[in-house]
């Protein structure tokens, strides 16, 4: 049996590799993968996966033999990562106790999990966005980064107020403020509208935070697809019943 010692190390060697896939911009991590780079027996790798899970630190899409098929960090496990980064680092505070440089913070969230249409889409969507968590506050600002408006650019965004009750009016990012918009009646729901003047607008299905990950990357494949015709409504749905097929309903 794993000694206690051995398990926790194990947790810790797992939150280590998903972060540092995080800060490559790849979130989601095999299971397999995880197997080779640790050097981890099945029974041991899910252990560590199911224990992280429980608290909330990551998310986990298993096999049917209760092994991780694909592994990812949550919203609160890369926040405690990116806090004991900071410590080890000692970068939060400066030994007078004021703050540091001011290009340290206390959070940042990693590279958006986004996918869009190579060329022009023939449907009513141009990708997929999965966020990790519903704050719009935290997640917006690496979402606009991605699409490289230029800083005296403009940009807003409109959402779902079904999805975002509680949108905020505007959300401040480093280079320049958002301004945030609820959609009217009719108002496609699970999308997200980002209008950046002549770099370009984007329509987004949004990928529920919880989704499993083998769910959410076929969301994601499948609405940056340009010849994909389906809603994010439907998309959802479909995914839901286990029907999506690229850009096509799975035959019954």
């Amino acid at each position: 049996m794993t000694k206690l010692r051995e398990r926790k190390n194990n947790r810790k060697a797992v939150l280590r590799c998903l972060y540092g896939a995080v800060e490559r911009n790849r979130p989601d991590v095999s299971g397999s993968s995880l197997r080779a780079e640790l050097g981890l027996a099945d029974e041991d790798l899910s252990a560590a996966c199911a224990y992280l899970a429980d608290e909330g630190l990551i998310d986990v899409d298993w096999t049917s033999h209760r092994t991780p098929a694909a592994v990812s960090l949550t919203h609160e496990g890369i926040r405690l990562m990116e806090e004991q980064e900071e410590e080890r680092t000692g970068r939060t505070r400066e030994p007078s106790g004021a703050p540091a440089d001011t290009d340290t913070h206390t959070y940042r969230m990693p590279l958006p999990r986004v996918a869009l249409t190579p060329d022009v889409s023939h449907g009513p969507l141009d990708g997929a966005w999965w966020p990790r968590c519903d704050a719009l506050e935290l997640e917006l600002p690496s979402l606009v980064s991605s699409l490289e408006p230029e800083p005296e650019t403009a940009v807003r965004v409109t959402v779902y107020p079904g999805e975002w009750p509680d949108a905020p009016h505007a959300v401040m990012s480093p280079d320049r403020e958002i301004a945030v918009e609820q959609t009217g009646p009719g108002g496609e729901a699970h999308a997200i509208t980002l209008d950046c003047g002549t770099v370009g607008r984007w329509v987004l299905l949004v990928v529920p935070p919880e989704e499993p990950v083998g769910t959410a990357a076929r969301l994601l494949a499948a609405a940056a697809d340009p010849e994909n015709s389906l809603t994010a409504a439907r998309m959802l749905a479909l995914a839901e019943t286990g029907r999506l097929g690229g850009t096509a309903e799975v035959p019954e």
